[in-house]
């Protein structure tokens, strides 16, 4: 083939060319950065990590909460385990909460959300601030209210269980 190439002066520069030209166009129409659309995909991703009574925690519930600490912590990784245990926990409590009937009402998140997204400067709640708020932190507004539920939720249990609670101060004293 080289002798071929040889022969052909003029017919062999044409095919470097052509070759180089259909390179360079290969290389612009199918590169693809395969980093960002990974972690987009992963934060979309319904497949189940674990499951407790039922409740699901997903890869994306995952990746998005991993997210969530980085940037509240300058970027500082956490270890998927660790997040996945927090997770798992707070599942178990909601679990637990609604089983003693102690889930917190419609009008106990809403409150609670009107207080977390009060203007500073005595102005009116904006509804659409606090829904472009939540999607950029949270990924959806139904994750974010289902959060502060089970928050509610997870004060309310603990409420219960320390109610019944009670130390004199002679047992304070004795140890």
């Amino acid at each position: 083939m080289l002798k071929f190439f040889t022969r052909l002066e003029k017919t062999r520069n044409f095919f470097i060319l052509i070759f180089a030209i259909l390179m360079v166009a290969s290389l612009v129409f199918f590169y693809a950065p395969t980093q960002s659309g990974v972690q987009t995909n992963l934060a979309r991703s319904t497949e189940t990590v674990a499951s407790v009574s039922g409740e699901k925690i997903t890869v994306g519930e995952l990746v998005r909460q991993k997210e969530s600490y980085s940037r509240f912590s300058q970027g500082r990784g956490f270890p998927s385990k660790m997040i996945l245990e927090g997770l798992i926990g707070s599942r178990i409590v909601r679990v637990e909460a609604e089983r003693l009937g102690l889930t917190a009402s419609d009008a106990e998140v809403a409150a609670e959300i009107r207080s977390q997204f009060k203007p500073e400067d005595g102005k009116p709640f904006d509804q659409k601030v606090y829904e472009q708020n939540v999607i950029d932190q949270f990924g959806s507004i139904a994750a974010y209210e289902t959060s502060v539920r089970d928050d509610i939720s997870s004060k309310k249990l603990d409420a219960c269980r320390t109610s019944g609670v009670s130390v004199s101060e002679d047992e304070l004293l004795s140890d």
